[in-house]
């Protein structure tokens, strides 16, 4: 049950962080950053910090302002 809420919650930031929905090819991502924090125990520090690393946020397309 911890997995899902923690996958649930690296979803919704990882989303956040990327400004848009996550798309079925994210998938890996995801299951990637919760491989990684589980490893960690997983920490809230540790899921930012590998959302942050992550390709994902790092090539997100940056907003066109209107």
């Amino acid at each position: 049950r911890k997995d899902d809420i923690v996958e649930n919650m690296v979803r919704r930031l990882l989303s956040y962080a990327a400004g848009r929905r996550l798309t079925y090819r994210d998938r890996f991502a995801v299951e990637a950053l919760v491989d990684r924090t589980r490893a960690s125990q997983y920490g809230m520090r540790d899921i930012i910090v590998s959302i942050c690393q992550s390709d994902t946020f790092r090539h997100a397309s940056p907003k066109k302002e209107k």
